[in-house]
């Protein structure tokens, strides 16, 4: 056991020093007085929160969190949310900023993101955005989607119609309205098939229509992108003892208490 603890910390410090490295590496004189963010990125359970940690301890980080949920107050297990200790320990920014009932897009993320590199830049340290939601990322790197604002009226109908009717009348819906976008998402991705039909609702056009030349690419940053990866095999065994953890947790709990706080 010592053993295979050891071989785990040693490839993660191989990683983490090559990140630093890496930055020491990266041009100093930047155009146009551009400051340096860093981007985390990967899928669940991959190890980016550890990552990051480790390696905002080595080069004088902040967080900047990428997670869609991790906003929300009370959804801390169910969102594996860094924990108070290491919170105190690094500064976290985007979490526990919303109510429950607070609405929180990808438009809201990019100002508040912007809010927090420029007040970690301030103090002379880096910004390292851990993610997360990957449409948050992408946004945030070539600016948020053009389409019109959203009309909570219309977003709650559509909202209750899915609950109502079920992911597979509204996802054929937006089957037929816009195939080319339907294909790019699944049933279940309740969000986007959502305000897709919101869209097309407002616009009376195919959202896959919608053009990403004018999109407003934040052009006073260098943003610096890691992609980590785990064999698929590993990262299911990570999942599934993470699924575990949160119930020893009490996540059960936690929700039922959500639930009890918003209805």
């Amino acid at each position: 056991m010592a053993c295979g603890t050891l071989e785990k910390e040693e490839i993660e410090q191989i990683f983490i020093n090559f990140a630093i490295e890496a930055q020491k590496r990266l041009p100093t004189a930047l155009p146009q007085n551009k400051k340096r963010v860093i981007i985390i990125a990967g899928p669940t359970g991959c190890g980016k929160s550890h990552f990051a940690l480790q390696l905002a301890r080595k080069i004088q980080g902040e967080i900047v969190s990428a997670d869609s949920m991790q906003v929300y107050k009370g959804m801390d297990i169910g969102t594996a949310k860094p924990t108070i200790e290491e919170r105190q320990q690094i500064s976290h920014h985007l979490i526990d900023i919303c109510h429950l009932t607070d609405s929180f897009n990808v438009v809201d993320f990019c100002y508040e993101a912007r809010q927090a590199f420029q007040r970690i830049h301030n103090r002379d340290k880096v910004p390292i955005v851990v993610g997360g939601a990957g449409f948050y990322i992408h946004s945030l790197l070539y600016g948020p989607p053009l389409g019109p604002p959203s009309i909570p009226e219309i977003r709650q109908a559509l909202e209750e119609e899915y609950d109502r009717l079920g992911p597979d009348a509204l996802y054929a819906r937006l089957q037929q309205l816009d195939l080319h976008y339907a294909s790019g998402i699944t049933k279940n991705d309740k969000q986007k098939i959502v305000r897709a039909l919101e869209i097309i609702t407002l616009t009376g056009e195919k959202v896959s229509k919608l053009s990403w030349k004018g999109r407003h690419k934040l052009q006073n940053y260098d943003f610096r992108c890691w992609f980590l990866f785990r064999p698929r095999p590993h990262l299911y065994h990570r999942i599934e003892n993470r699924c575990d953890q949160m119930i020893e947790d009490g996540l059960l709990e936690e929700v039922q208490g959500l639930l009890k706080k918003v209805f």
